[in-house]
């Protein structure tokens, strides 16, 4: 067992940033209701709803929840894909760099599965 200290994930936006935010899901024909979203300290293992990666426990995530096309739903994104969906919303990355990291971080993350 190693006696290295893990360094969790902490968010780079202001917590007030990430209140009703939403991670774009490809297919804007759903029904979404009682969507919400903030952020959160994860109590257990999550993966990732965007790039597959393991948001591990006490990590900082985005949590959304509702009902998608009436089914309830509960999903988590890390704060790798969110903080650079802000930074591209924000204009300090473009959109292509932004879809190619989550490409590679998903890629890597499928090959571990």
């Amino acid at each position: 067992m190693s006696n290295a200290i893990r360094t969790y994930k902490k968010p780079r936006y202001k917590p007030e940033d990430y209140i009703g935010f939403t991670m774009p899901n490809g297919d804007m024909d759903v029904d979404m209701r009682n969507h919400t979203s903030h952020l959160v300290m994860c109590r257990k293992q999550h993966e990732c709803w965007n790039c597959g990666a393991t948001i591990e426990r006490y990590d900082h995530a985005l949590g959304e929840k509702g009902f998608l096309d009436g089914e309830p739903v509960n999903c988590w994104t890390c704060l790798d894909c969110v903080d650079e969906y802000m930074d591209m919303m924000n204009g300090t990355i473009n959109q292509d760099d932004m879809f190619e990291r989550w490409k590679k971080r998903y890629e890597a993350n499928r090959d571990v599965r």
